[in-house]
C-alpha cells in the first residue's frame, strides 16, 4: 500500500486543497506494523500521531493481574483517540495498542499535527470528529459493562463478529481471545458459549465458533 493510497481515505487530504496535500504528504512517513506488535505500551510517550491505511489495531486497558478489556479497535481510515491526546499533550498512554494483523500507516510528529490542528480547519474537525465518536464509543463500553450480563455481551459481540467477517458462518476466536475483548475471565466465556450450544445457537470447536442460527444469538444479546 503506497503513501497516496492512505491518505485518499482521510476526507482531510481528499478535500483539502492543493497545497495542504502536499504539505501533509511531505510531512508524513509510512510504517508497517506486523501482527502482534505493539504501536504503543501503557506508560509510553507518543511522539507522533498514526493515520491508520489497512489493518486492525487493538486498543486495550489491562489490570496488574493481567485481565484485559478491549475499549476500541482502529481500522482502515482511522486515528487513534489515545494516540492523539497522547502526542498532543504531551501525556503517558493510559492503555495499551497492539496491531492484530499487519497494519499499513503513516506517522505525523506530534509538533507538526498540533501545528495543522491550530492552522488548518479541515484537519482540526476531523479530529474533534473522531474523538467525539471515540467517546460516544467508550461510553457504550462502560454502559455494556455495567447494565449488560455477560451472556448478552458475548451473544452481541459474536453478532458483530460476524458482520465483520461479511457473515461468514465461522468465527476464528480462542476463549481467551473473547474473555480478553470483553474483560471478563476465560471459564465465563466457556461456560456462556457451552450455554449457546446447548440453545443451537452455535458449535464450538477449537478455535473455532460455527454459527447456526443468529436469531437466538439477536434474541439473548437484545434481552433486557
Amino acid at each position: 500500500m503506497v503513501k497516496s493510497e492512505i491518505l485518499s481515505r482521510f476526507d482531510f487530504y481528499t478535500s483539502g486543497t492543493v497545497s495542504l496535500q502536499a504539505e501533509i504528504s511531505s510531512a508524513v512517513r509510512q510504517v508497517t506494523l506486523e501482527t502482534g506488535s505493539y504501536f504503543y505500551h501503557e506508560g509510553d510517550y507518543c511522539p507522533q500521531v498514526a493515520l491508520i491505511g489497512s489493518g486492525n489495531i487493538r486498543v486495550f486497558k489491562a489490570n496488574e493481574k493481567g485481565r484485559q478489556i478491549t475499549l476500541y479497535h482502529l481500522r482502515d481510515g482511522e486515528t487513534c483517540l489515545v494516540n492523539m491526546l497522547c502526542a498532543l499533550l504531551h501525556q503517558v498512554a493510559p492503555a495499551a495498542a497492539q496491531a492484530e494483523s499487519t497494519v499499513e500507516a503513516l506517522i505525523v510528529p506530534a509538533a507538526t499535527f498540533s501545528e495543522w490542528i491550530r492552522t488548518k480547519d479541515e484537519i482540526r474537525n476531523h479530529v474533534f470528529q473522531r474523538m467525539s465518536s471515540r467517546i460516544l464509543e467508550v461510553m457504550m463500553l462502560v454502559e455494556e459493562v455495567a447494565f449488560r450480563k455477560m451472556d448478552q455481551r458475548i451473544a452481541s459481540y459474536l453478532l458483530q463478529r460476524f458482520l465483520i467477517e461479511e457473515n461468514l458462518p465461522v468465527i476464528v476466536a480462542t476463549h481467551d481471545e473473547i474473555a480478553s475483548e470483553l474483560g471478563t475471565a476465560r471459564e465465563v466465556v466457556s461456560r456462556v458459549l457451552k450455554d449457546f450450544e446447548r440453545l443451537g445457537a452455535i458449535v464450538i470447536a477449537r478455535s473455532r465458533i460455527s454459527i447456526l442460527n443468529s436469531s437466538i444469538l439477536r434474541a439473548v444479546g437484545e434481552h433486557r
